[in-house]
C-alpha cells in the first residue's frame, strides 16, 4: 500500500527535520545557495534495429554553517523495437550535520524503483558517521558508515523489512582544469539481500558551465527475486550543465 511504502521515508525525514528547521531559523538572513549538476542523455537508432534510450540526472547540494543537504534524482528508460528493456527511478537524500571540519553525522533516505530488478521498490533509511579527507584542492575523499532499516517489495508482492548496515565511499579527482573523475560506491547489507551500487564517471568541460560526461553505473542485489539477474549495468554519455 502507498501508506506503508512511505512510512519509512517519513520517519527518516523526521530524524533531520527539527535540525533543519532550527538552522533555517538561525540563518534567515543568509542567502540560500545551491551547487550541482543536471545531466541529460538521449540515443536513438533506426533501420534493422530500432532503439531509443533516455536518461536524466540531477545532483544538488546546499551548505549551511553546520548542515549540508545533498539530493540525487535519476531517471532511465530504454526501448528496443518498441519494447521497454530498462526503466529505473532513484531518489536519494543525504543530510549531514558537521561535528568539526573533517567529520559529521548523517541521515540518509534512498528510494530505488527498478522495473527490471525483480523489486517493485527498495526504500532505506540509515544514519551514522561520515568523514571527509581533502589532501589537496584537486582531490577529495569521503566515507560513511552506519545502519538503519530497509523495506522492499518484489514484483510478486512479497514484502521484506530488515535491518541493514550501510557503507559509502566517494572520490572526486580534478586532474586538470577541464576534467574530473568521480567514483561513488554504496553498500547496504541486510540478512536477505546486499545492495551494492558503483558509479564511475569522467566529466570534461566544453564551454563555461557545460560539460560532457561518460558514466558507468553497476547495481548488484545479492539476493534478487527468483528469475531476476543479480547485476544491472548501464553506460551513458551525457550533456551536463553545472550550476
Amino acid at each position: 500500500m502507498v501508506t506503508t511504502r512511505w512510512i519509512g521515508l517519513v520517519l527518516a525525514v523526521s530524524l533531520v527535520g527539527p535540525g533543519v528547521a532550527a538552522e533555517l531559523g538561525e540563518a534567515e538572513s543568509e542567502q540560500v545557495s545551491w551547487k550541482g549538476e543536471v545531466k541529460f542523455g538521449l540515443t536513438a537508432t533506426s533501420g534493422n534495429t530500432e532503439t531509443e534510450s533516455f536518461n536524466f540526472g540531477l545532483r544538488a547540494e546546499n551548505r549551511r554553517v553546520h548542515w549540508r543537504h545533498r539530493f540525487r534524482l535519476d531517471a532511465l528508460r530504454s526501448k528496443d523495437s518498441g519494447e521497454t528493456t530498462a526503466e529505473r527511478y532513484l531518489f536519494n537524500y543525504d543530510a549531514n550535520y558537521r561535528l568539526n571540519d573533517p567529520s559529521y553525522i548523517f541521515a540518509n533516505v534512498r528510494y530505488d524503483q527498478d522495473r527490471f530488478s525483480g523489486f517493485d521498490f527498495q526504500l532505506s533509511e540509515t544514519t551514522g558517521y561520515g568523514y571527509v579527507w581533502e589532501p589537496s584542492e584537486k582531490l577529495k575523499l569521503e566515507g560513511q558508515g552506519g545502519g538503519g532499516a530497509r523495506q522492499s517489495e518484489t514484483d510478486q508482492g512479497v514484502r521484506d523489512d530488515e535491518a541493514i548496515v550501510r557503507g559509502a565511499f566517494f572520490l572526486r579527482w580534478k586532474f586538470s582544469h577541464y576534467a574530473e573523475f568521480r567514483q561513488d560506491l554504496t553498500i547496504e547489507a541486510g540478512e536477505s539481500n546486499t545492495l551494492t551500487e558503483s558509479i564511475t564517471a569522467l566529466k570534461s568541460t566544453i564551454i563555461k558551465n557545460f560539460a560532457v560526461s561518460i558514466e558507468l553505473n553497476i547495481t548488484n542485489n545479492s539476493g534478487p527475486p527468483v528469475g531476476s539477474e543479480k547485476t544491472n549495468t548501464f553506460t551513458s554519455v551525457n550533456l551536463v550543465y553545472n550550476f
